[in-house]
């Protein structure tokens, strides 16, 4: 069984030697024309996908920080507004002129004044 195990080992290493030189274009020309046609046309599908999952993956980092700069009140409009003695930068110009502004809509903690921020 032990015996069994190092042999797989081997060959996945064996295998793995040979993605390798196959990607980095080693040891090409002992391969047929057919062999670099499906070799040429898996990487194509490969690097297709890569390029599918970094762009979802900067999509949803995008979001992501958006996200983090939205108002926490209208969900629309970027946070502009430093209350204050909390220091929450949490909502835009507009709702912190609403007259429920009061209190920290993230710490409930009374608002003694707003700053506006420019970045």
């Amino acid at each position: 069984m032990e015996k069994k195990c190092e042999n797989l080992e081997k060959e996945k290493n064996t295998a793995q030697s040979v993605i390798e030189e196959t990607l980095d274009g080693v040891n090409l020309s002992n391969k047929s024309l057919v062999d670099l046609e499906v070799i040429e046309s898996r990487l194509r599908i490969g690097l297709q996908k890569i390029v599918k999952q970094k762009e979802l993956m900067i999509r949803n980092k995008l979001s992501s920080e958006e996200e983090k700069m939205t108002c926490v009140i209208c969900q629309i409009e970027t946070k502009t507004v430093l209350l204050m003695p909390c220091r929450h930068l949490c909502v835009c110009k507009d709702c912190s002129l609403r007259h429920e502004m009061d209190k920290c809509p993230l710490c409930r903690q009374p608002v003694r004044d707003k700053i506006d921020v420019y970045a």
